[in-house]
């Protein structure tokens, strides 16, 4: 039988685009349960503070990237997640099979 290798998901990395969302769902939770008159000062402040919030930890994860390729590229750290394989793997950026025992920028 073969082995089934569970995929991982990087939630800080997704975590803008998560926000967002959440911002949206309470936006439509305002729509149904807040009164009229106060509806449209709650759902602008919920819309600019997950914006705002997204907007945040999008530059905190620009702080955490490193270079690679030259420059000419950035990838998490390598010390914070989890982007490092093992040479059966498949490399995230190119699809092949890193020859090296791990990927471009995680070379020994």
């Amino acid at each position: 039988m073969t082995e089934f290798d569970v995929p991982t998901v990087e939630y800080s990395l997704v975590m803008p685009l998560l926000v967002v969302l959440g911002a949206a769902m309470v936006g439509v939770l305002v729509e149904a349960f807040a009164p009229r008159d106060w509806r449209y000062l709650v759902q602008v402040g919920v819309s600019v503070l997950g914006l705002l919030g997204a907007l945040a930890w999008t530059v905190l994860m620009a702080f955490d990237l490193e270079a690679i390729a030259g420059g000419t590229a950035r990838a998490p750290s390598r010390t914070t997640s989890r982007w490092c394989h093992s040479s059966r793997e498949r490399s995230s950026w190119t699809g092949r099979p890193s020859s090296s025992g791990a990927c471009c920028w995680c070379s020994p």
